[in-house]
């Protein structure tokens, strides 16, 4: 999906330039709807092996769709148990991201980028997988960022599956996995399985914001990976 990035600035609730162009998170809309919905119906059944999906309980497409409008930002924000923002490169709508909110400790953010819209944003260059890595880790900082900034949570977990190389080789550049352990009932509607388990917390956003600054300007965010981390 394009957008004109000129008309939609009342949307934007975080943004950070890197060498790919602008991130911008942005209050989900219904114009964003078709792309998730077709996230989810038309991700092969191996990598939502990998992601460790309960597809049992995805739901139809339309169930999903509902899913997606029930959750947009609505003028009592913070009011909302479950809260999902979309995720540009410049003009082009990459993936979404959401916060679970249960209580002051237990809040579960999640991320997902859209591979064909990422891969596209970037270019089909030589260097568009490194870029598109890049994309991703400056995401998790901006997104983390946001939500602890904005919600009143005092802490942020964040549980991936052990076998999601990705992700976790991305979230290692701000910060360990705290724990990894069995989850019978993980957030959200992952099935059972094994986890790594990493937390953030209130008044922590100005390192996530940094940190995202600092990988937006390097040429390849991996190639750090055992620099400038911080535990929480």
């Amino acid at each position: 999906m394009n957008l004109d990035i000129n008309s939609d600035t009342s949307l934007i609730r975080a943004s950070l330039p890197m060498r790919a162009g602008l991130l911008t998170l942005r209050d989900a809309t219904e114009q964003d709807a078709d792309a998730f919905v077709e996230y989810w119906t038309d991700s092969p059944a191996s990598y939502l092996e990998v992601l460790g999906v309960d597809t049992t309980r995805l739901g139809d497409a339309q169930q999903i769709r509902e899913r997606f409008l029930r959750n947009m930002p609505s003028s009592e924000t913070l009011g909302q148990s479950t809260v999902i923002y979309s995720l540009y490169l410049n003009d082009m709508l990459i993936g979404y991201s959401n916060i679970n909110r249960y209580d002051a400790q237990e809040n579960y953010a999640h991320l997902h980028t859209y591979r064909k819209a990422l891969r596209q944003a970037v270019g089909q260059g030589p260097k568009a997988q490194t870029t598109g890595g890049g994309v991703g880790a400056c995401l998790i900082g901006l997104c983390i960022a946001h939500y602890l900034e904005k919600f009143d949570v005092e802490r942020l977990v964040i549980q991936t599956r052990t076998r999601n190389k990705l992700i976790n080789r991305a979230l290692d550049l701000y910060l360990p996995a705290s724990k990894t352990c069995y989850f019978e009932k993980p957030d959200g509607l992952s099935a059972p399985g094994e986890f790594h388990v990493r937390f953030a917390y209130k008044g922590q956003h100005h390192f996530y914001q940094e940190r995202a600054q600092a990988l937006a300007t390097q040429k390849d965010a991996t190639e750090t990976k055992h620099s400038h981390q911080r535990s929480v």
